[in-house]
């Protein structure tokens, strides 16, 4: 098993971005999310998105998370909790996650082995 960073309370961490040798375009990015505030659901409501049925003939569920993708190498996290069990969707919690803040103190859910 790989040895993992300590993450504590108030670090200041990164997040992973991992390249192509080729390109400028990240392979593959850290995915970072926080739930939806009722203003965000209050919009998709108000939204065509949420008319009609979806593929299974049922109403359409509001979007419950908010992703955020393709943070810059250089930005910068405050970690406000290093081990959380992150709520995600309308399934289970997802394990080994930390909640870090950005500069614009939005908070986010990212899994700790996308974090150094």
């Amino acid at each position: 098993m790989a040895a993992t960073a300590k993450f504590k309370k108030d670090m200041v961490v990164k997040v992973k971005v991992e390249r192509e040798a080729w390109g400028e375009h990240p392979a593959r990015c850290a995915t970072l999310w926080r739930r939806c505030t009722e203003e965000e659901v209050q919009a998709w409501r108000d939204s065509d998105d949420s008319k009609g049925m979806n593929c299974a003939g049922e109403t359409k569920l509001p979007p419950r998370d908010t992703y955020r993708r393709g943070t810059t190498p250089d930005e910068m996290f405050k970690v406000v909790r290093a081990r959380v069990s992150a709520p995600r969707g309308w399934g289970n919690p997802v394990p080994k996650c930390a909640l870090v803040e950005d500069a614009d103190g939005a908070q986010w859910y990212v899994r700790r082995r996308d974090l150094h």
